[in-house]
């Protein structure tokens, strides 16, 4: 029941992720971030490596969950 109810939601964040990792080219790693605000004037932006395996593990179950 979780799983109908939540499948949209499941489906457009899967699909969102797979468009921003299908523009990033083959040479390059894919990036993701935010900007963190420690105090009221300055800023930091923190970013990390987006884990792509985990991109095709999570594309692959939904798949064959039918989602």
């Amino acid at each position: 029941m979780y799983l109908i109810i939540e499948k949209p939601s499941l489906t457009s964040h899967a699909e969102l992720i797979k468009q921003y990792t299908s523009v990033v080219t083959d040479n390059m790693e894919p990036l993701y971030g935010f900007w963190e605000w420690p105090t009221p004037t300055t800023g930091v932006c923190r970013t990390t490596i987006f884990p792509l395996d985990l991109v095709e593990k999570l594309t692959q179950r939904l798949t064959e969950m039918g989602l």
